[in-house]
């Protein structure tokens, strides 16, 4: 046990200095200027006092230190050297019924998912009451209660994680995953009497998230959601198919058809684009390079990407000219391409990188002096993938 704190004998006569002066200042009607700069003044003697006081501890703390001990490490040091904080054992803490996670542990609100094959869909055997390409409503038992599928490809946030678990779907496991929601109950008039504890429970709802390869099925658990033998019935009308040739399952044909229907109707979303165009550089049918040129001329940036990364999977000779017209700095803003950053500093790279990279896989030696001006490109991924040109097809940068 150490000895306990006590002020030092210079704080004390200074603080009774202090005092002394706010007393003879009172009493002989100094003005109330005169009365603050003395306390001033004797705030400034005593943080000065303990700046050196300070300053001396440190000196007298690093005096013991080995004499070979860089700088830079002298702090790490004194921390180790200081009494461990008293820290609970992650054994005693509470945790989750039906999760191996203590109830404070940090989670994340994008749980990582087992590899599983891109080319399965799903297929959900319910009624609905909405449905259209990317979102749908289903009603599994006629009741109003609904269930959500999103089909957009965008991982949502639905909340604090509460747990995990693996359920088996046609012999694959997929990851479902418990939310909570906090929502915002409205502002208390005056004279309205307090929300019910019931009625409060409507503002932290709770949710299981199924992820499947091509869509997220949000199941409402509480309040009024359903139970467990419900979700399992809801499980149960899930099945899955191939939607590549290549897997050679009955039905699968018809893919390369599929795609080039997609694409052809210009009317699908980012999402089921960017998999009609991933069919079509598969399996090459016939005609699918004039409809994979004009993607390039497409607004969203990813679907650029996709229809670039086709094209040098073909090896589309006759989409050169569109490629290297891709690769002006100008281009993305003459065919509105958005290429916003993120607020948080990450940022896409701009549509040239996709074309840069698909004349790399071609070897097109007709791109050299195109690519040298991007040498010196804004962006340091272009930088980059254009120096992996040059030593990819051997050529010697000038300069």
């Amino acid at each position: 046990m150490g000895r306990p704190a006590t002020p030092s004998i210079p704080r004390m006569m200074l603080a009774c200095a202090l005092a002394a002066w706010v007393a003879l200042a009172t009493t002989r009607g100094f003005s109330g200027m005169s009365v603050w700069a003395g306390v001033g003044a004797g705030l400034f003697v005593l943080a000065t006092f303990e700046l050196m006081r300070g300053r001396r501890r440190l000196h007298h703390a690093r005096a013991r230190l080995p004499p070979s001990l860089p700088r830079r490490q002298v702090g790490r040091r004194l921390e180790e050297a200081s009494p461990p904080k008293r820290t609970e054992p992650l054994a005693s803490r509470p945790r989750l019924a039906g999760s191996g996670l203590p109830a404070h542990a940090p989670v994340s609100p994008l749980p990582a998912q087992r590899p599983l094959p891109p080319a399965l869909t799903s297929r959900i055997d319910l009624p609905n009451s909405a449905a259209g390409k990317s979102f749908a409503r289903l009603v599994p038992f006629g009741d109003g209660r609904e269930v959500i599928v999103r089909r957009d490809g965008a991982t949502a946030h639905y909340g604090l994680e509460q747990g995990q678990r693996l359920v088996a779907i046609a012999g694959h496991e997929f990851l479902v995953v418990r939310y909570v929601a906090l929502l915002s109950p409205p502002v208390l008039r005056p004279g309205e009497a307090p929300m019910s504890p019931e009625a409060a429970r409507s503002y932290k709802p709770e949710y299981d998230v199924l992820y499947l390869p091509d869509a997220e099925v949000l199941i409402p658990r509480e309040p009024r959601g359903f139970s467990d033998a419900e979700v399992g019935r809801i499980l149960a009308a899930v099945s899955l198919s191939p939607l590549s040739p290549s897997t050679g399952d009955g039905g699968a044909s018809e893919a390369p058809e599929l795609a080039m229907a997609c694409l052809r109707a210009r009317s699908s979303t980012s999402y089921e684009l960017k998999k009609a165009i991933q069919v079509v550089g598969e399996t090459s049918p016939r005609g699918a390079v004039p409809l994979l040129r004009g993607y390039l001329r497409n607004t969203d940036l990813t679907v650029v990407e996709a229809a670039c990364s086709s094209l040098a999977r073909l090896g589309a000779r006759e989409a050169i000219a569109d490629l290297l017209d891709l690769l002006r700095p100008e281009a993305e803003n003459e065919r509105n391409i958005d290429c916003s950053g993120d607020p948080f500093g990450w940022h896409e790279a701009p549509p040239r990188a996709s074309a840069l990279l698909a004349l790399t896989v071609m070897r097109v030696v007709e791109a050299e002096p195109a690519v040298s001006r991007l040498l010196s490109d804004v962006d340091s991924e272009v930088q980059r993938l254009a120096r992996t040109y040059f030593e990819v097809l051997g050529l010697k940068v000038e300069g």
